[in-house]
């Protein structure tokens, strides 16, 4: 990357145990809170109570490895961070390795580069025969796709259905429109018009109607896009708005490409009309057509309708099972609380240790005012909090050679209050929960996860079990309860190793944080409230960060809930067009086919045969698109189904739900033309033809 202004960081700004007070800027933080000044550069920039240098300003749309905003980059070396020493340790899982392949190196070569310099760091420690794999930042940690790729790629490829929905539709109404033109068609040809001039004739009113729909959606993108990004992206740092070059001239592409395709098959038939039966007739007569084109058109609409609209039915249906899935904790119910620390600025290891009591005591300060309150139900403190962090420390479990592993990862260590499982809601299985009365003078004690249990002892049971933690020369740790696991990571999570002790019982670790459970079922509200407990403890802190638990899991849940807003969206939008276009179907055959209703009718037909007909005429495409479009939602959901929350792509009930739908928009489709032919007048029509 290139900076903005300024400059990066050098390595000597960079180098442990201490850096240089140096700052680089995020573009759009410089632009909201500088006004994009070019003479930022050399200013110094408050961080936490500390002041920086401004070396320079990152340029647009650059958020690093993630799609999050950066306001201030500082070098990572300028404080110790959650650990003091983390320039050495071999147990810092918060940290991130980022690496820039040379010029021609692929992924197998630099990884085993890594993996033999971990070896020759890491001699003689258990994690030696360890290696690197170095993975695309494209892929997740277990090396398979982000799911907001595929997702992305479903969705633009949705968005080609519904223009085909929308080119089949268009075409249809062209069909109908040069049908009823087939008179002035054969009087041109008849003066000596060329069918290559009327072909271009017909083709330009198609590409008109074309360039001003593409106009008219660039008008949506440019208003509509920022609103779009904010209401299904908020987390994502945007660099640019959603139209730049790329998309009008991509847009001018599909605009001649769909107004050729939905003209020129209207323009070829239109061209060939039979000029002396079209001549001697009437402009009615000349109108009536016995081409299946029409039908077989809206028949394709509704099968492509029926495929986006199980899409959609199954998105919706997967983003409901996120929402209800069971993970251990209530993400939704808890607030995380944690302070802005480099407000208390520290440099040195042993400034680390004096301060990390001080920051404690202040913690314990504003969990007891917390706890206090009567609008919080259950209020505590934690190291490490599931989906944001984790530690592994030391441990031994007497009788076993080695501990085993299990696919999630692990076994991971929570040091936790006493009311910890209440506030985040995970259920006891078996044993007790941790007192007050779990402190460092009483006997050491630990809690594990379900999972975990059944690893270390199978068929047997965990508590009353020993664990040696940390240290080998600390008392054995006894099993006390065993809670229901719960995720770590990830929404979709294999089986995870964790276990808790209680935080009276540990200080070595850092990262302390509050976890408090608002009365009610929307805790967002009680924001404000838990950083004004913050600041009553303490004034001069500059910033509280508290925010919902459940917003950790927005990326996890973004596939999900992109999925089923743009599929629904997008089903909607081609329901509403194939409606559309059934209902002008029929309507045009039944303004075409007055003539013969008034025979009908004057004949004796009933009104009810007439409509019972009309109606039928309309089913029919539906009847005929329902099994394509069945067929080729049940072809693409073995596609689909990865993308999907423990959804089957063939459910049975969500395919009949949505074909029953189909049916009864088509009949609904179908019921004004329907009730209109029972209203013709046979003495009108006739005299009229």
């Amino acid at each position: 990357m290139r900076p903005e202004l300024g400059r990066f960081f050098r390595p000597d700004e960079d180098r442990p145990p201490s850096g240089e007070r140096v700052a680089v800027l995020g573009h759009g933080y410089w632009r909201r809170q500088y006004g994009g000044d070019p003479l930022i550069v050399g200013r110094r920039v408050d961080v936490g109570g500390v002041d920086y240098v401004v070396v320079g300003v990152a340029p647009q749309g650059f958020t690093g490895v993630e799609l999050r905003a950066v306001d201030v980059w500082l070098p990572m070396s300028v404080q110790p961070g959650p650990r003091s020493d983390w320039p050495t340790t071999t147990n810092a899982r918060w940290l991130q390795v980022v690496v820039r392949l040379g010029p021609g190196v692929g992924l197998e070569r630099a990884g085993a580069a890594a993996s033999a310099a971990y070896h020759g760091a890491m001699a003689g420690s258990p994690n030696e025969e360890a290696g690197i794999e170095l993975l695309p930042i494209s892929r997740d940690v277990a090396g398979g796709e982000r799911a907001e790729a595929p997702v992305s790629r479903w969705l633009a490829g949705v968005a080609a259905v519904v223009l085909l929905v929308a080119c089949a539709n268009v075409a249809n109404l062209l069909l109908a429109r040069a049908t009823r033109r087939r008179h002035e068609v054969a009087v041109r040809l008849a003066l000596g018009a060329g069918r290559l001039r009327l072909i271009r004739l017909l083709l330009a009113e198609s590409l008109v109607l074309a360039v001003v729909g593409g106009a008219a959606a660039l008008a949506v993108a440019y208003w509509g896009g920022p609103l779009l990004r904010a209401a299904l992206l908020p987390d994502v740092a945007f660099g640019t708005r959603p139209l730049d070059w790329r998309l009008p001239a991509l847009t001018a592409a599909l605009a001649l490409g769909t107004g050729v395709l939905a003209g020129l098959v209207p323009a070829l038939q239109a061209s060939r009309p039979e000029l002396s039966a079209s001549l001697k007739a009437g402009s009615v007569q000349a109108g009536a057509s016995r081409s299946r084109l029409p039908s077989v058109l809206v028949v394709a609409q509704l099968a492509l309708a029926f495929v986006l609209a199980v899409g959609a039915a199954l998105f919706v249906e997967s983003l409901r099972r996120v929402r209800a899935a069971d993970l251990g904790i209530e993400p939704d119910r808890v607030l995380v609380a944690s302070v802005d620390w480099p407000s208390l600025p520290v440099d040195r290891p042993e400034d680390w240790a004096r301060e990390m009591p001080r920051r404690r005591a202040f913690l314990n300060d504003a969990l007891e005012r917390l706890r206090s309150r009567p609008w919080v139900e259950h209020a505590a403190m934690a190291i490490s909090t599931p989906f944001e962090s984790a530690f592994g420390v030391t441990l031994r479990v007497p009788g076993l050679d080695s501990i085993p592993r299990l696919p999630g990862g692990g076994p991971f260590v929570s040091a936790v209050t006493h009311d910890y499982f209440a506030t985040v809601g995970t259920p006891l299985v078996s044993g007790r929960l941790f007192t007050p009365a779990d402190r460092a003078a009483s006997e050491r004690v630990v809690i594990v996860g379900e999972a975990m249990a059944r690893a270390l002892w199978p068929g047997q049971e965990a508590v009353g079990k020993c664990m040696v933690i940390f240290d080998e020369s600390l008392p054995c740790a006894r099993v006390v309860g065993v809670v229901r696991g719960a995720h770590q990571w990830r929404i979709r999570e294999l089986p995870v190793m964790q276990y808790y002790v209680p935080l009276g019982q540990e200080s070595r670790i850092g990262g302390l944080q509050l976890l408090v459970r608002p009365r009610g079922s929307h805790p967002e509200r009680a924001v404000a409230q838990v950083r004004r407990e913050f600041w009553a403890v303490r004034p001069d802190l500059p910033y509280a960060r508290v925010q919902p638990l459940s917003e950790a899991l927005s990326g996890e849940v973004r596939p999900w809930r992109l999925g089923a807003s743009l599929f629904s969206l997008f089903g909607l939008l081609a329901l509403v067009v194939t409606v559309v276009g059934l209902y002008s179907v029929i309507a045009y055959v039944v303004e075409q086919r007055n003539r013969e209703f008034a025979v009908r009718v004057a004949l004796g037909a009933s009104q009810g045969a007439v409509f019972a007909q009309t109606l039928r005429r309309g089913l029919a495409p539906a009847l005929l698109g329902l099994p394509v479009g069945l067929a080729i939602a049940l072809l693409a959901g073995r596609f689909v189904e990865p993308l999907l929350f423990e959804t089957s792509a063939h459910d049975v009930r969500i395919l009949a739900l949505v074909a029953l739908v189909l049916l009864l928009v088509s009949a609904l489709a179908s019921l004004i033309p329907a009730v209109r032919a029972t209203r013709v007048d046979p003495v009108v029509a006739l005299q009229a033809e």
